[in-house]
């Protein structure tokens, strides 16, 4: 999966800080949680389902105002560090699971006896 550079604004609103960036950037992060995610979730056991659900499923809980017109989107700066962070722990965990532990050519087998 190619890495891709995402540019967007922060701008301060009171107490809250909001990111601002174009609508294909913000698709781009959804796809990629999304891809991950759809390729992780049938390896995962049920306690790995468990402890990382919420990982699976921010798409779900973080809140994305879309302005059509201005092809622009806004989300709270929480909102976006919690998606990167969850699609950077899917990604982790996905190159953990797609690990095949077995023995090295270098080692020397058991004898037969």
């Amino acid at each position: 999966m190619r890495k891709k550079t995402i540019k967007y604004s922060i701008v301060d609103l009171g107490a809250i800080r909001y990111v601002v960036l174009r609508l294909a950037d913000i698709d781009s992060l959804i796809q990629t949680h999304h891809h991950i995610a759809t390729e992780l979730a049938p390896r995962l056991s049920d306690d790995q389902w468990s402890a990382h659900r919420a990982s699976l499923y921010i798409t779900q809980q973080i809140h994305v105002d879309r302005i059509n017109h201005c092809k622009t989107a806004i989300l709270s700066k929480t909102d976006y560090d919690s998606l990167n962070l969850a699609i950077q722990h899917l990604h982790a965990l996905w190159i953990t699971t797609c690990v095949t532990v077995g023995s090295s050519a270098d080692e020397p087998s058991a004898p037969n006896q």
